[in-house]
């Protein structure tokens, strides 16, 4: 076999190798591209709405609507709106759906306390609605005010006198101090000291100061409570808040006005005061205290006290028939 005819056999089984024409795409023209944007587009919001009524499904399975009726106020937990932003709220809501639902948790009897939401509830009322979108919450008491407190204490509108109010209610509710309030509260401490100087004013200033919340703020208050220590100066504090809140003078001008006040005015000293603690032997008998021209007795026992009481009225007795006999 010749070299020719081995070469010939050896290339034999070897194909050529086919190389693919590329499948020529029609090119689009101007209005075919915008067409095809379009459609894209299109279905770019299909999808957006489908995603926008799964949410709104989301939302609706998560709140139910609630009876007013049944709805239940926590005194100190509302936060109070001056007229003008209660109006336009109650505007907002005559035209428009709830967007946001109240937060409740359930409570005896069928009903429901309001955590947040107590103003929407307050106009719902006001527009003679029935029922309301609510979120039901498991929270205990606890849970709730600190639901309450959180909802409001960093609205930039909550005056001072009800972040006091929310402060107190928190202590009472859970016996906490005021550092552990701030810590759970992320609030400052000597902010939280502040808020508390409300509660050492003058009943009457207190009354005034939640009936226009927006006038006072705490520093104010925490200096009308050092100056009410002072007994004789609580009239002076009374009077300059309710110059303040008529306008007639700022709030550093009040608390001037009522630091100076009453400082020419003699103050009596208070009477003499002794406790005289009494045993029968090892055990406490009675306690006698006396000041200049009193004298109270305090016994242990309620039958030691009756029979003590006809002996001291007896010798009472026959002291004034001495003195009614004197010349």
């Amino acid at each position: 076999m010749s070299i020719y005819d081995k070469l010939g056999a050896k290339t034999a089984s070897i194909k050529a190798r086919v190389v693919e024409k590329p499948v020529e795409r029609p090119i689009k023209t101007a209005p075919s591209a915008h067409w095809d944007a379009t459609e894209r587009m299109h279905l770019a919001e299909q999808k957006v709405s489908e995603l926008e009524a799964e949410l709104n499904k989301a939302i609706n399975s998560a709140h139910s609507k609630i009876k007013l009726s049944d709805l239940l106020e926590i005194e100190g937990r509302r936060r109070k709106l001056t007229a003008d932003e209660f109006k336009e709220l109650k505007n907002n809501l005559e035209k428009h759906p709830l967007v946001t639902p109240i937060t409740v948790r359930s409570v005896a009897d069928g009903k429901y306390e309001i955590i947040s939401g107590h103003n929407r509830v307050a106009v719902y009322r006001e527009l003679g609605r029935s029922e309301i979108p609510a979120v039901v919450n498991d929270f205990d008491e606890i849970k709730s005010e600190l639901g309450a407190l959180f909802a409001n204490l960093f609205h930039p509108s909550l005056p001072d006198v009800q972040k006091y109010a929310h402060f107190k209610r928190l202590k009472e509710v859970t016996g906490k101090s005021q550092r552990e309030l701030a810590e759970e509260s992320g609030a400052d401490p000597s902010a939280i000291a502040r808020f508390m100087s409300f509660e050492r004013l003058p009943a009457e200033a207190l009354a005034l100061i939640y009936e226009n919340p927006e006038k006072i703020g705490a520093t104010a208050a925490a200096a009308f409570a050092l100056i009410s220590e002072k007994e004789y100066k609580q009239a002076a504090v009374i009077q300059a808040v309710k110059d303040i809140i008529a306008g007639d003078i700022t709030q550093e001008v009040g608390v001037r006005q009522a630091k100076e006040a009453g400082d020419n005015v003699f103050v009596a000293a208070e009477p003499r005061r002794v406790v005289t603690p009494i045993k029968a032997g090892k055990f406490k008998y009675c306690k006698v205290l006396s000041t200049d021209q009193t004298i109270r007795i305090d016994f242990e026992s309620k039958e030691e006290r009756d029979l003590i009481e006809k002996t001291v009225m007896d010798i009472i007795k026959k002291r004034s028939i001495e003195l009614s006999n004197k010349p």
